[in-house]
C-alpha cells in the first residue's frame, strides 16, 4: 500500500490558514492559536510507478529529472484554543468544556496516528521540524523525501510552524514564533507518548527549531519529574537529533545541562558544520560566542571534553563535507551527511558503530563525516 510515488505524511501545525493568491486555501507564516493537523500528500516525480522510482532513488545520478510537488492537503481537526478557565468553591480550574473539547480532539488526533502505524510493521513515529524562514511546502518535501529514503518506515509526521515571514524583519518574527509554537509542540508530543500503538518517537528539528524541540523536551522533562531532582526519561522518546543548531552555545549548554535533558532521552545527536553561513550570520546578530551549530572542538576546555566523552548518549557529529553557498541544509543536500542521518534513524545506532555508522573520532569528542563517508573502498 506504502508502494507508490506519493507520501502520505501527517502534518501538525500553527500556522494560519487563509487563501493564496488563487483563492485557494493555504497555510501561511500568521499565527494561529488553534492548533490543527491533517494530511499532506507530496507526489515524488509525475507519474512514475514504483519500480521506476526505486531505480532512480537508488542511482548517484540520475537519468531524468524527478520533480517533488505538494498535490494535496487536507484538514482533518483541530484542537481547541485555551485553555479556559472557570472560578469554582476550590478556586480557578480548566473549565469542564474544554477539557472534554481537548479530550476528544486528542483522541481522534491519535486514532489517525494508530490508522497509520497499522499500516507499517516498524511502530514508530518520526516527527520533523523545521527551521527559519521555511513555509509549510517547503517543510513538507523535506519530510517526504526524508521518510522516502528511510525507507518509508514508521510513520512520518511533520511539524510545522508559523516561519516564512521574510523581509528584512523576518529572521525576528520567526525567532519569536519559534517561542510561540512551544506549547503546541509539547501538546503534540504528549499526545504521541500517550498514544498506545507508538513504541518510539524520533524527533528531528533543524535551525530555528532545535530551540522548539529542545525547549518542549526540556519543559516536559520539568513536568514529568515534578519535584524531584533525579534524572529521568521521558517515555517513548528515543532519539533527539538537533541539526544547524541555531542556539548560542553558552544559553543551550544551560538550557540543556540544568535539567539533565540529554538524560531524558535515548540518544541526543547534534550534526554541526563550520560551513554553516546561515548560523554564523545568526551569531553575528545575536553577539554570541558562537552558535551551536558551527561549534569546533577547540571551543571545549578539556574539562568539558572529559565530560562529554563519559555521557555516551550525547554525539557531536561534525559535517566536514561540500555545501552550497548558505551551506544551511546539508542533511538533505549532501549525500554523505543524509547517508548519515538515514542510517541514525534507520538502524537506531550510535556514531562510531562499525557495521552502520562507521565514523571515525575528532580529538575525542566529534564524530567526523567527510564527503567520501560509506564510499565502497577502492581495490
Amino acid at each position: 500500500m506504502l508502494r507508490t510515488n506519493k507520501v502520505d505524511l501527517l502534518y501538525v501545525t500553527d500556522r494560519r490558514l487563509e487563501r493564496d493568491e488563487r483563492g485557494l486555501p493555504a497555510y501561511t507564516h500568521r499565527r494561529s492559536p488553534w492548533l490543527a493537523y491533517g494530511s499532506c500528500v507530496v507526489e515524488l516525480g509525475r507519474g512514475l510507478d514504483w519500480d521506476a522510482l526505486v531505480a532512480e532513488s537508488r542511482r548517484a545520478a540520475r537519468r531524468k529529472p524527478v520533480p517533488v510537488r505538494v498535490a494535496w492537503v487536507q484538514e482533518l481537526g483541530r484542537f481547541p484554543a485555551g485553555p479556559f478557565l472557570t472560578q469554582t468553591a476550590l478556586g480557578q480550574e480548566i473549565e469542564p468544556q474544554w477539557a472534554a473539547r481537548q479530550a476528544r480532539a486528542t483522541a481522534a488526533f491519535q486514532a489517525e496516528v494508530q490508522r497509520r502505524l497499522d499500516l507499517t510493521p516498524r511502530k514508530d513515529v518520526f516527527v520533523f521540524v523545521h527551521g527559519f524562514n521555511n513555509d509549510f511546502t517547503w517543510a513538507a518535501l523535506v519530510e517526504a523525501q526524508l521518510w522516502h529514503f528511510l525507507p518509508r518506515q514508521g510513520v512520518p509526521i511533520l511539524y510545522t510552524w508559523p516561519a516564512g515571514r521574510g523581509g528584512l524583519r523576518g529572521y525576528a518574527y520567526d525567532r519569536e514564533s519559534s517561542e510561540f509554537t512551544v506549547g503546541h509542540l509539547k501538546h503534540t508530543l504528549r499526545a504521541l507518548i500517550a498514544c498506545p500503538g507508538v513504541e518510539r518517537i524520533h524527533l528531528i528539528a533543524h535551525s530555528r527549531g532545535t530551540d522548539v524541540a529542545s525547549s518542549a523536551v526540556r519543559e516536559l522533562l520539568i513536568e514529568q519529574r515534578g519535584g524531584s531532582a533525579l534524572a529521568v526519561r521521558i517515555p517513548k522518546l528515543d532519539n533527539l537529533v538537533l541539526i544547524a543548531p541555531d542556539l548560542d552555545f553558552d544559553v543551550a549548554s544551560q538550557r540543556l545541562s540544568a535539567e539533565l535533558v540529554p538524560l531524558a532521552v535515548n540518544r541526543l545527536t547534534l550534526y554541526v558544520c563550520e560551513k554553516d553561513r546561515a548560523v554564523s550570520l545568526a551569531n553575528w546578530l545575536f553577539e554570541g560566542f558562537r552558535r551551536l551549530g558551527q561549534l569546533r572542538p577547540s571551543d571545549f576546555t578539556e574539562e568539558q571534553k572529559r565530560l562529554m566523552r563519559q555521557i555516551r548518549s550525547v554525539q557531536f557529529v561534525d559535517a566536514r563535507v561540500q555545501v552550497d553557498f548558505l551551506g544551511h541544509g546539508y542533511f538533505h543536500s549532501n549525500p554523505a551527511a543524509s547517508s548519515d542521518l538515514l542510517q541514525l534513524l534507520r538502524e537506531n545506532c550510535d556514531a562510531g558503530d562499525e557495521s552502520c555508522r562507521p565514523l571515525r573520532r575528532e580529538d575525542g569528542v566529534f564524530w567526523k563525516i567527510t564527503d567520501d563517508y560509506l564510499a565502497p573502498p577502492v581495490r
